[in-house]
């Protein structure tokens, strides 16, 4: 890796373009009508395991050692399931388009944790050699964990879609 601290600042920054995705895909499920309970059940298990193993990747990171092959290839997988999941619930081409989002940010050679981990260990290995304010990675780090309550709200959002409507608008009508 190479590049500066633009690479560094770019790949900072990451974590917040997940979590602008899981923004976009919440806005988008809350006007979903899908009424297949069981859809929408993969689906909200779906989230619920990407966003347990978000949490064990912010861990790792933030270890002296870590061990992210096995969490960031789980993370594949559950985005390579994420269009045959959600294409019911949202359509196939938009539930390709949000897997593709969010491949951007997994995706790497097979010897690399792709753009965002990549870039976390990056930034915290400038960390080390004072070349990067601590104050700067632990943000970085710590997306991964707004990222984790929003795939769980998400879930919450899918699984119980009529506790999240707005019953204001429904007595208007």
């Amino acid at each position: 890796m190479g590049g500066g601290i633009a690479y560094l600042l770019t790949f900072s920054e990451s974590g917040l373009a997940l979590l602008k995705i899981v923004f976009q895909l919440q806005s988008l499920m809350e006007t979903s009508r899908a009424q297949d309970e069981a859809k929408r059940q993969k689906a909200a298990e779906l989230l619920i395991e990407m966003a347990n193993c978000l949490g064990e990747i912010e861990k790792e990171i933030r270890s002296d050692t870590p061990e992210l092959g096995r969490l960031v290839g789980k993370v594949r997988a559950y985005i390579e399931a994420f269009p045959s999941v959600f294409g019911p619930l949202i359509e196939n081409q938009r539930a390709k388009d949000y897997a593709s989002q969010f491949s951007i940010l997994f995706e790497g050679e097979p010897q690399t944790y792709g753009r965002m981990i990549d870039g976390l260990l990056e930034l915290k290995r400038f960390e080390s050699e004072d070349a990067v304010d601590s104050a700067h990675v632990n943000a970085s780090i710590a997306t991964l964990t707004l990222v984790q309550g929003q795939l769980e709200a998400l879930s919450e959002l899918i699984q119980f879609p009529e506790a999240f409507r707005d019953s204001s608008a429904e007595e208007a009508v």
